[in-house]
């Protein structure tokens, strides 16, 4: 089987997080000034949750991965009435979801949001069309708020028992904000934690203002839908 790289169903999901987290960036500081990281994850949420039912009603997403579908047959040589056909009736149906972690989720996995792709590796043959298998990448979020003294808060002491056996799918999401009255938020950063040694080299990069080796939201998502994504 080979696994198929989801170009054009990942910048359909980039396309609607893009809009949710500017979204939320342009009305956060408006609306709260210096909002909590529960309340600024919140309120994304709810936004993407919106993006992708949008999408998922126009069929954007469906659309976008029959398009990979085919792209892929194509590579294989097959020919186009047949690709088409198959592409268009396996790609039926798939949709992107968004869940929230209640602080009740956080207790147990010590992260404010999970990231999951399910990326299929797929076979193609005739007469029976598509077989596959699924292949999950993920990555547990703790986000965490630029402080006024500098610095991006503490761990809880609760996260310190749990996310040391979590650190190879951990990563940090930052928000911090572009104004000293904490009106307007900057892009989200991201830290991927997988690199760290211990809980307590976390702890450090958070106890600094400017945390190196942070990426956009887009190259996150990116970098999640790759084959060699591990």
């Amino acid at each position: 089987m080979t696994s198929i790289y989801l170009s054009s169903t990942i910048a359909a999901v980039q396309k609607c997080w893009r809009s949710a987290e500017d979204a939320a960036r342009s009305d956060k500081g408006r609306s709260e000034p210096g909002a909590c990281v529960r309340f600024i994850t919140r309120d994304f949420f709810i936004r993407l949750k919106t993006e992708f039912e949008n999408a998922n009603r126009h069929k954007l997403i469906e659309a976008a991965f029959c398009d990979d579908l085919e792209r892929y047959l194509q590579s294989s040589h097959r020919s186009p009435w047949v690709f088409s056909a198959a592409a268009r009736h396996f790609a039926t149906g798939v949709v992107a979801r968004v869940t929230y972690h209640v602080p009740e989720d956080e207790r147990k996995t010590g992260g404010d949001f999970g990231l999951a792709l399910r990326q299929p590796s797929v076979s193609f043959s005739l007469p029976s069309g598509f077989s596959s298998k699924q292949h999950c990448h993920g990555l547990l979020c703790q986000a965490k708020r630029g402080a006024l003294g500098g610095g991006w808060g503490k761990l809880t002491d609760n996260q310190k028992i749990i996310l040391p056996a979590r650190l190879a799918y951990l990563a940090l999401v930052l928000y911090d904000y572009e104004d000293t009255e904490r009106t307007r938020l900057n892009e989200f950063k991201w830290k991927s934690c997988k690199d760290a040694s211990c809980i307590e080299t976390i702890e450090g990069w958070l106890r600094n203002s400017t945390i190196p080796g942070c990426n956009g939201s887009e190259l996150i998502l990116y970098q999640l839908a790759s084959p060699k994504y591990s």
